[in-house]
């Protein structure tokens, strides 16, 4: 009996460590398996770990070619990506972004369906210019068109698709794994400091939380965790 597949197309591959889509497909893309799924995962070069023992060698990583620029990444790649995956017609694709939305009626002429997870309202954000906002909305609507179902993570951004697009689908909750107690950093104490964990964009409300530091600390020790990458903020 043939197995059903999926491709899971728009993250930096399998298994990478750079944000949430990538985070929700090394969860995924091996449950996907474990309940009988074919899983292709679509990546870039450079971006996932050639060696890495969490990595299940039962989901394949395909890689494409793209242009590695901050305006053009995520439509190139997708664009690769659609293309090998009509060459290849799985059953289904997963598709994470709404700048891929520029070519899911390429997908839907091939008759594979999609399932569209638009995480963030993209053309908000503060770290797009104006032509860039204006690719995202385009690529929203046309997500909103042309994906067989929408997920979203969050009751604020359903709210905004239905608002903005008229768009109805499916709302799917962050998840997470119950991690066992880790031994403290030394000069911290259970329960005793604050910390945050995010990329340096306006958008995670760094700003605000810098501008608290000072009145934390004086009742708590402050650890900040984070990465910067396309858009990040000066940090002083």
């Amino acid at each position: 009996m043939t197995m059903p597949s999926v491709a899971i197309i728009g993250t930096r591959g399998y298994p990478s460590y750079y944000g949430g889509f990538e985070t929700a497909v090394r969860e995924l893309a091996p449950y996907l398996v474990d309940q009988g799924w074919d899983v292709t995962v679509y990546g870039r070069h450079g971006a996932t770990l050639d060696v890495d023992p969490d990595r299940d060698p039962r989901v394949t990583s395909r890689l494409t070619r793209g242009v590695d620029r901050k305006q053009l990444s995520t439509l190139t790649y997708g664009f690769t990506s659609c293309l090998d995956a009509v060459r290849r017609r799985p059953d289904v694709a997963l598709v994470m972004n709404v700048a891929n939305g520029y070519w899911l009626p390429l997908l839907r002429a091939f008759g594979i369906p999609t399932l569209v997870n638009v995480d963030g309202i993209e053309w908000d954000r503060a770290k797009w210019g104006r032509l860039a906002k204006a690719v995202f909305r385009t690529g929203a609507r046309l997500s909103a068109r042309f994906a067989t179902r929408l997920v979203y993570d969050s009751r604020e951004i359903e709210r905004r698709w239905n608002q903005d697009f008229d768009a109805v689908g499916v709302f799917i909750p962050y998840g997470g794994t119950i991690q066992p107690r880790l031994p403290l950093e030394r000069g911290l104490n259970h329960r005793g400091y604050v910390l945050v964990v995010a990329r340096f964009v306006p958008e995670n409300t760094i700003p605000e939380f810098f501008a608290a530091v000072t009145e934390i600390a004086r009742h708590h020790d402050v650890v900040i965790v984070g990465s910067a990458g396309y858009g990040a903020m000066p940090v002083s």
